[in-house]
Formats: structure tokens, C-alpha cells, sequence
């Protein structure tokens, strides 16, 4: 189960850059021909960006609507993910940080319980 605050994710979304190394480096070559590396830890900027699919992230539009209006607070938030416990902020840097769609494009109607995909929810950690 994935909780972002108070709010259940639902099922079927999986964690694309669980990959991510804190550790960052840089090299240059000296003017001698000597390597320089420099490296330390990110305290902050793990990226966690969670993928779904048509197929297997449906909620309701009350869902989507309370997930979208997450992104307008100026608190942090709290992702419960793989037993892991993260302090997050939507990574409004990228422009499709949150897709959520119509789970039928044709659909006209905006009753509470229509259904809408999860397709992706960028977010970054940050240190509060």
C-alpha cells in the first residue's frame, strides 16, 4: 500500500527510479593529466516517481481531484512507500508531474465517482 498524507494511491503503481544513488561525483582532468574527482551525498533531491497504467491504476474523480489539490499546499507531505517512509514535494520542475485522466476519454459527465488513471505522480524528496 502507498499512502501520500492521508491518501491511498491505488494499486498497481510502481516506483520507476528506485535506482537512484545519493552519491554524486565529478571529474576533471588536471592540467598535469591528473584525475580529479570530487564526490559527497545529496541530503535532498532523491527523485520518486511513481508509473501506472490504464489498465491497472484506477480512482474515482474525488480521488484525482484530492491528490491534484495536494499540489497547491505549502506543507510537505509524507509518502509511505515500500515500507519506507519519505518527506516529498510534487517536482513541479517537470510539467507532467501528475497525469491523471479519464478513464473514458469520451465521458462528459463529472460525477464524484467516475473513474480516472494514475499514469504518473512526480515527486522529489526535500528536508523539512
Amino acid at each position: 500500500m502507498i499512502t501520500l498524507d492521508s491518501l491511498t494511491l491505488p494499486e498497481g503503481l510502481y516506483w520507476y527510479d528506485f535506482d537512484y544513488c545519493a552519491i554524486q561525483q565529478t571529474r576533471q582532468d588536471s592540467l598535469t593529466g591528473r584525475v580529479i574527482l570530487q564526490r559527497g551525498q545529496m541530503q535532498e533531491g532523491r527523485p520518486i516517481t511513481l508509473l501506472g497504467s490504464t489498465e491497472s491504476c484506477w480512482l474515482s474523480r474525488t480521488a484525482a481531484a484530492q491528490i491534484a489539490s495536494l499540489r497547491d499546499q505549502a506543507e510537505a507531505m509524507h509518502l509511505n512507500i515500500a515500507g519506507r517512509s519519505f518527506t516529498v514535494r510534487f517536482d513541479l520542475s517537470q510539467s507532467e508531474h501528475l497525469l491523471l485522466r479519464p478513464l473514458h476519454s469520451d465521458s462528459m459527465s463529472h460525477a464524484a465517482n467516475d473513474a480516472y488513471t494514475l499514469t504518473k505522480l512526480a515527486l522529489i524528496e526535500v528536508l523539512e
